[in-house]
């Protein structure tokens, strides 16, 4: 189950969701950022894969731990991060709070294999 919570113009956010489509993979969408709505999806449709943006893993991980997260049996979830690379901390703690595989990739839209 895919999930992505980044403009549509960044961090594949063209490539990836026309390719996990070709593949048949559900994805769950949304119109607007909100992390209480973001993580009751993520457990209502057992996400596994996300790609998003600093700012918005940031806020994710905010409103995870805020919601007594994770729960039992959580984790497995990769969750890519484009753009900037956020600071060090963030990784540790998606890593640590949420035990959410965490992985940093290039995120230049002119470079992306779209």
């Amino acid at each position: 189950m895919f999930f992505t919570y980044t403009p549509d113009f960044s961090l594949n956010g063209w490539g990836m969701p026309f390719a996990l489509t070709a593949m048949g993979v559900p994805q769950v969408v949304f119109r607007k950022f909100d992390g209480k709505e973001i993580q009751n999806r993520i457990e209502k449709h057992g996400v596994t894969l996300m790609c998003g943006a600093p700012g918005s893993g940031s806020s994710n991980l905010g409103c995870s731990i805020g919601m007594g997260w994770p729960h039992t049996g959580s984790g497995g979830n990769k969750n890519f991060c484009g753009w900037a690379p956020p600071p060090t901390s963030i990784f540790e703690r998606i890593e640590t709070e949420l035990n959410w595989e965490f992985i940093q990739i290039y995120g230049l839209t002119e470079t992306a294999p779209c």
